[in-house]
């Protein structure tokens, strides 16, 4: 898989620190990104959020990025990869990555434009992807969660040990606090959220309450982690908080769509300066869309749930 590096023009708004517990996710709109050019359906493989309601889409049958203007539903600009892209994390100094295929890209963000600049070779085909203090954490498909300096040097590396194994790591994410740093796994396969230390010790794990995940999860605060994943009683996913303080998970209020689809899908992100959350769904169609969700703190007037 290739890891892309977008250079943006604008700065990272900072994450508000909501209380995520008590909010309630109003249903807005849908969002298609396909273009005239696309020869196959939409299969959405990653999404991810960018400075000025700049959207990345990873488009996994066109094997490209999509850069997409949120606020008017325009496709701005769209770029070739090697592969799918996986997940998408910010960076500092107006720079994301992106996992795509055994390889960092770096990519260019000029004038509405992706442009790509380089690459680095990493050591295998990589899934969940996060970044700190000048490393990444990368999740790869033989099961190990590395640790690389930016030129994709190895520093550190957690395998499967006996007592705890990753099989999925889909997605991770890093919360810092003021005195520490911890790294979140999610495994679909195990059904487990796995915490590291900056050095991928495990520190502690936290089973998914439900049959199904969990898939992405997003840091929203220094303490709280949006997560998506599936209950057995549902036909589709939804989403939940997780509570790093209370190891507690939270199904947010009103994520069930009224929109017919056939399933929903395992990607999410979420942009503070909007207040949206985005989630990707599939309707009565082969495309896949993007839903977009205004957050509300629960008791508003001008909001009706059922």
């Amino acid at each position: 898989m290739l890891i892309v590096f977008l250079v943006l023009d604008s700065t990272s708004p900072e994450a508000v620190d909501t209380d995520f517990t008590k909010i309630k996710l109003k249903e807005d709109s849908t969002m298609s990104v396909k273009i005239l050019s696309d020869q196959w359906d939409i299969h959405i493989s990653c999404i991810g959020v960018l400075p000025n309601a700049i959207l990345l889409v990873g488009d996994q049958f066109h094997k490209t990025l999509k850069a997409v203007d949120v606020k008017t539903k325009r496709v701005l600009s769209t770029i070739q990869l090697s592969a799918a892209a996986m997940q998408i994390c910010p960076l500092p100094n107006n720079q994301v990555a992106v996992s795509v295929d055994n390889n960092i890209v770096i990519i260019t963000w000029t004038d509405n434009q992706l442009g790509i600049e380089r690459n680095i070779t990493m050591e295998a085909n990589c899934f969940g992807l996060a970044f700190f203090e000048e490393n990444f954490v990368v999740g790869t498909i033989t099961g190990k969660v590395l640790l690389t300096d930016t030129n994709g040097q190895i520093l550190s590396y957690t395998t499967n040990d006996g007592n705890h194994m990753f099989k999925n790591p889909d997605s991770i994410c890093v919360i810092t606090t003021d005195v520490t740093l911890r790294v979140y796994v999610s495994d679909s396969f195990t059904n487990i959220i796995t915490m590291l230390s900056k050095d991928l010790k495990v520190m502690q794990t936290f089973k998914y309450p439900w049959q199904y995940g969990p898939y992405d999860i997003v840091a929203v605060s220094k303490s709280q982690i949006l997560v998506k994943g599936s209950r057995p009683d549902r036909e589709w996913s939804c989403i939940q908080v997780f509570d790093t303080n209370t190891s507690e998970f939270t199904e947010l209020g009103n994520t069930d769509m009224n929109t017919p689809r056939v399933t929903d899908f395992t990607h999410l992100a979420y942009c503070p300066c909007l207040g949206n959350v985005y989630s990707v769904y599939q309707a009565d169609t082969y495309d896949q869309f993007i839903h977009i969700f205004t957050v509300h703190r629960k008791g508003q007037e001008d909001i009706a749930y059922t």
